[in-house]
């Protein structure tokens, strides 16, 4: 669902996938994208996961939004660190956010 709300975008594109939290760094440093879009696990949805916390250790200026599995809800995470709660989310929402993130980096 996640990948073709983005693929449907034409200024958006998958520039890599991984199935398991222990290829996300790795690919994240292959690829250096601006965004990472990764499945919060339930007993990590109160902080940041632990595959967050070394995403962003790594690669400082890519912003991760997760997505917490069971509630369908939403969080950006960013380096600051910060984590804004985004609720329950649709593809459109996650698109959404996306772009107000990528609009608020640029400005900085």
């Amino acid at each position: 669902m996640i990948e073709q709300a983005v693929v449907a975008q034409p200024d958006m594109h998958v520039v890599a996938t991984v199935g398991e939290a222990e290829g996300l760094v790795s690919a994240a440093q292959e690829t250096s994208p601006d965004f990472v879009i990764f499945g919060v696990p339930v007993e990590e949805e109160d902080g940041f996961p632990v595959a967050c916390v070394e995403l962003l250790a790594a690669q400082p200026r890519t912003k991760a939004l997760g997505i917490a599995v069971v509630a369908s809800n939403a969080y950006l995470y960013e380096l600051r660190p910060e984590r804004t709660p985004l609720g329950e989310v649709a593809p459109e929402d996650i698109v959404a956010a996306i772009r107000a993130a990528a609009a608020e980096a640029w400005v900085r």
